[in-house]
């Protein structure tokens, strides 16, 4: 059963409750319904408008954790310092992020546009760049600073991706048709790796009938069988809850792979197994 919409007063209190649990060492405080005041540091302070981000809950209430986090790192957490140096000085930090498109029209309506690329069924890739210092999204404005496109950037974070590793590094549970293979090492990039064809195909391999593919939030990647369907509606449930309640869901639609290809799965047709 969908979850009632939050009112704005509803939805500001939450807003506010998790910017006080992430950041209490900066004031928040709400004015009426769609504005926060926010003290980063003593005697300064600015207020934010709470309106463009309530309307994009509005269109996309599933979003609310992804749009909220965004959010409150562009404008409400103290600004990070923007990204400095050449795309070559940064490139060995630039990671991929599977992020649904609604974080992107959100951005975009903010005017912070990501740099970005259209993935599929209502996905995008993004790029952040992960610092020991920040991790930071990656604004559309920085890219054509630097003087690259969106493949530059696709070929930089990939590359990265594959160098951090975790492509064997997943934990089974149960055997048969009740495998399910799990990446969850909370480094940021699990949902990622399903970019990762030859590791994800690898695994897809060990797993009987059709392989079924979740990533309901970004620290989380499932790989199990579609022969039993009273584990299939189990495992569905489960990404369902964890979509819902996770501060940066993804989705809760399932994926497969057709000749080595990923692709969404389409339940009411079932498709003949294809692993590379």
């Amino acid at each position: 059963m969908a979850k009632a919409l939050l009112s704005e007063a509803e939805f500001s209190r939450h807003i506010v409750n998790r910017a006080r649990r992430e950041r209490p060492d900066i004031r928040v405080e709400p004015m009426g319904k769609y504005l926060l005041l926010v003290e980063p540091n003593q005697g300064r302070q600015r207020v934010v408008s709470l309106a463009d981000l309530y309307e994009s809950y509005r269109q996309a209430p599933r979003q609310r954790d992804e749009l909220m986090g965004a959010f409150l790192e562009s404008l409400v957490y103290e600004e990070q310092p923007a990204a400095t140096g050449s795309f070559e000085e940064n490139r060995a930090n630039i990671m991929p992020q599977v992020v649904p498109t609604a974080l992107l029209e959100y951005c975009r309506q903010d005017n912070r546009e990501l740099a970005a690329i259209p993935y599929m069924d209502g996905l995008a890739l993004a790029f952040v760049l992960d610092e020991a210092e920040r991790y930071s999204y990656i604004h559309r404005k920085v890219m054509q600073d630097w003087g690259v496109t969106e493949t530059d950037m696709l070929k930089s974070a990939m590359e990265n991706l594959q160098q951090l590793g975790g492509g064997a590094d997943y934990y089974q549970i149960g055997t048969d048709e009740h495998m399910a293979l799990v990446w969850e090492t909370f480094d940021g990039y699990d949902a990622s790796r399903i970019l990762l064809s030859r590791e994800l195909n690898a695994a897809a391999a060990l797993v009987p009938g059709n392989v079924l593919i979740g990533i309901p939030n970004r620290d989380y990647l499932v790989l199990f069988s579609d022969l039993d369907p009273d584990f299939v509606a189990e495992m569905r449930e489960r990404l369902r809850e964890d979509f819902e309640s996770h501060d940066y869901p993804i989705t809760n639609r399932l994926f497969t792979l057709t000749g080595g290809m990923l692709m969404p799965y389409d339940e009411n047709h079932k498709q003949e197994r294809m692993v590379n």
